[in-house]
Order: C-alpha cells, then sequence, then structure tokens
C-alpha cells in the first residue's frame, strides 16, 4: 500500500504516493500568500481507480488545514474531488466557484 509524502523543496512542491520504493502517484501545488493552489494530480496507470488520486488531494488539504490556507483546485480532478466531498469545504477558497 502506497503511502503519502509532501516534498517541499526550492524546484517543486508536490505531495507524492511511494510505494514500494518509487513514486507512483502525485499532486503538484504552489503557495501563494494564504493559498495552496492545486495544479495537478495524476497517478500511475497501474493505480487508477484504486482511490489514490482521492488521497493525494487529501493529503493537500490536511495540509492546508495544519498551515491556516485555503485550497484552489485549478486541476480539473482536484476540483471534482471537492465537488464531491463536503468535509473539504472549510478549506476550500471562498473566492473559488466550482464549475
Amino acid at each position: 500500500m502506497a503511502h503519502i509524502e509532501n516534498r517541499d523543496d526550492v524546484e517543486s512542491k508536490y505531495f507524492t504516493a511511494i510505494e514500494d520504493g518509487r513514486e507512483v502517484g502525485e499532486a503538484s501545488y504552489y503557495l501563494s500568500p494564504g493559498k495552496l493552489t492545486i495544479t495537478h494530480v495524476g497517478v500511475d496507470y497501474e493505480h487508477r481507480g484504486t482511490g489514490l488520486a482521492k488521497k493525494l488531494v487529501f493529503a493537500a488539504a490536511d495540509y492546508a488545514r495544519e498551515n491556516g490556507l485555503t485550497v484552489v483546485p485549478i486541476c480539473s480532478y482536484a476540483r471534482s474531488v471537492f465537488r464531491r466531498y463536503p468535509e473539504l469545504s472549510d478549506v476550500l477558497d471562498r473566492e473559488e466557484i466550482l464549475i
């Protein structure tokens, strides 16, 4: 089973799913004052449909909660997760309209 880690360095910021020592999925983001913007979520083909991508979005939401940030899900997949799971609404940026 994969576990999630946050990779926050100078060149890139992303949550990664690691299984058997290799990255099998990621949720890329960037930070701006008070906001975490999710730009892309993807998992390897063999992990699609396993809920791993959703776990990555939830990890980003948890990070935002812990750090007093709101989330702007510009990635279409992340946006769909925020639409489907009302328990994420506390960190959704209020200026963001989910279309």
